[in-house]
């Protein structure tokens, strides 16, 4: 816990959550088919601050069967509290894989990324090219998952089978089939993230080696755990030879999260949170159905100059793309280096995947070249300015205003509203005319309280008398009365039973603590000559000697060995087994045998 990702500094983290949910839903009651339809009910996306959702329904009579995939990025900050690493964090980039099952149990598996050492600076266009990267991964990872979804959605339309009220092989073939590609493209993410993470750390340290840990860190640390239905969380993250830390919440309704941990250190516990920073980027609209005349004019422009395209294209350098729908992606580079750089948007990815797949056999009236462009295109109308204007942003049950001041085309102007007890803040933008708000932030400030009302003055004690109890011991005392706040020693000195205890009052009530009562042993018997010399003619004579006063016995003679007698005396020899003396035979014993000659 001393190495560079472990540090004592805080952390503040940034979390985007992009989650795909497949869910084959009930259909209308009764026995009658005449509701079911061969195309999903309805294909709903949805993005709050944490998650990126798109949720498809088919019909069904029978039970749900659920898939749903999550990706999940959060900053994570770890703080331990107590044990023997008290005081380190664990602070980083948290990036997450989760599927879940039928009993709303996600499983997540994926990796946190430490923080590069805060000790070493970094300069600030290394850090700004450092989070454009990022940014242009998960803007790419965004793309590709709604190609996935759009493949989706075509699958099982195509895939409905007329009459039925159950999901078709197809459609269950389509949902396995985005499973795989999702893992497959969550997998690459995560790889490049580690790249740029290693490039990013080597730079700040301008090329010098790192070090093993340094190493890991860039790998980062691998995590798994669950998230149940009710947003419980234990994830379990791995730190080498380190050990584990294990760390359990819950999340929160607008995507955060916290709760504590434990680890990896025996004894270590302390907290950890997990939070989106900043706003979320709204989802680019979903793409229309591909054209095939619009994937036809995209492959002219852009593919036509190295690769071929079935019966429309045979010219080629680069290989027959009829067909070869897979290698579509966003960023053509992860397909083949010669391409980095050459990007595809979502909609282009439908256009030439329409195209394609008729490659081989194209529409007879479709032209294998595009249409020459005009020669000449008007200049477009200039740009309206923005004019002053009053304007209002709401978060939640919160409503701010502000006066917009006008503003050219293309530019931003700060707002802010600062009367109490509603304020907040958004950016202004103008475009051509049209106003539009972004980052809008506006809360309004709870109410003070009430003083409380004003209390009675507190009710002193009384006299009285009080009793303790330590044990099978019972002391007591008398209580002289005091103040509200006030405490008295008490004690009870007579003997066999003493003790002493503190009494309290509290507004009228006597309390007592450290309470103390015991009770002393009873003496030890006294003996007498008499009873002792019965005692041994009694008992002892038959096979022991006593001095003067008896020399016939067998045994060993007991003068002045009283000391000697126990309670059972069959401990000490076995042919005594079974004979026993109460401790005032004892005593009596003691006497006779100690006076005897």
């Amino acid at each position: 816990m001393s190495n560079r990702p472990l540090s004592r500094t805080s952390v503040r983290t940034s979390a985007v959550g992009l989650a795909v949910a497949l869910l084959f839903g009930c259909g209308g009651g009764g026995d009658s088919a005449s509701g079911l339809t061969e195309e999903p009910l309805s294909v709903l996306v949805s993005e709050t601050a944490t998650i990126l959702s798109v949720r498809t329904e088919l019909p069904s009579h029978s039970s749900k069967a659920t898939f749903e995939a999550q990706a999940l990025n959060y900053t994570f900050a770890a703080q331990i509290s107590s044990g023997p690493d008290a005081g380190l964090a664990l602070a980083g980039r948290l990036d997450l894989k989760g599927e879940r099952e039928d009993d709303g149990v996600t499983e997540v598996e994926g990796r946190l990324y430490p923080d590069a050492d805060a000790s070493v600076p970094t300069r600030a266009e290394l850090k700004d090219q450092f989070e454009a990267d990022r940014k242009a991964l998960k803007a790419a990872l965004r793309t590709d998952i709604t190609v996935l979804v759009e493949e989706l959605k075509l699958a099982l339309a195509n895939g409905a089978v007329p009459g039925s009220d159950e999901p078709s092989a197809a459609q269950k073939d389509a949902l396995a089939k985005f499973k795989a590609k999702f893992s497959q493209r969550m997998a690459e993410y995560r790889a490049a993230m580690s790249v740029r993470i290693a490039e990013y750390r080597a730079a700040r340290r301008n090329g010098s080696p790192g070090g093993a840990d340094d190493d890991n860190a860039a790998k980062g640390y691998e995590v798994h755990g669950t998230i149940d239905a009710n947003g419980a969380v234990k994830l379990t993250i791995s730190l080498g030879d380190k050990g584990k830390v294990v760390a359990t919440g819950t999340i929160a309704t607008d995507g955060s999260a916290k709760g504590s941990l434990t680890g990896p250190a025996s004894g270590d516990e302390g907290t950890w949170t997990a939070a989106a920073s900043g706003p979320v980027q709204a989802p680019p609209p979903a793409p229309s159905s591909g054209a095939y005349q619009a994937g036809l004019a995209k492959y002219m422009a852009s593919c036509a100059v190295c690769h071929a395209a079935g019966k429309v294209d045979t010219t080629e350098t680069a290989g027959d793309l009829a067909g070869e729908l897979d290698d579509l992606v966003s960023n053509l580079g992860r397909v083949d280096s010669a391409m980095n750089g050459m990007t595809l948007t979502a909609q282009e990815i439908i256009d030439l995947k329409a195209f394609l797949r008729a490659a081989n056999s194209p529409p007879t009236t479709t032209p294998t070249t595009p249409p020459p462009p005009p020669t000449t295109t008007p200049p477009p109308p200039a740009a309206a300015d923005c004019t002053s204007q009053a304007v209002t942003w709401t978060q939640g049950t919160s409503t701010c205003n502000a006066t917009y001041a006008g503003g050219a085309s293309g530019s931003t102007s700060a707002l802010s509203d600062s009367l109490a007890p509603t304020t907040g803040t958004a950016t202004a933008s103008c475009t051509n005319g049209v106003v539009a708000l972004t980052a809008p932030v506006c809360t309004t400030a709870a109410p003070s309280p009430s003083p409380p009302p004003p209390q009675p003055p507190a009710a002193d004690c009384v006299s009285q008398a009080v009793t303790w109890t330590q044990g099978t011991s019972t002391c007591s005392a008398t209580y002289a009365g005091g103040a509200s706040g006030s405490t008295s020693a008490l004690s009870d000195s007579l003997a066999p039973t003493t003790g002493t205890a503190t009494a309290s009052c509290t507004n009228g009530v006597v309390a007592l603590s450290a309470p103390v009562c015991t009770t002393a042993a009873p003496p030890p018997p006294t003996g007498t000559f008499a009873a002792g010399k019965a005692k041994y003619d009694l008992d002892c004579a038959v096979c022991h000697r006593a001095g003067t006063y008896d020399a016939a016995g067998n045994f060993s003679d007991l003068k002045g060995k009283g000391n000697l007698l126990v309670s059972n005396l069959g401990g000490i020899s076995g042919g005594m087994n079974g004979l026993t003396l109460t401790d005032q035979a004892i005593a009596d014993l003691k006497v006779f045998l100690g006076a005897v000659q």
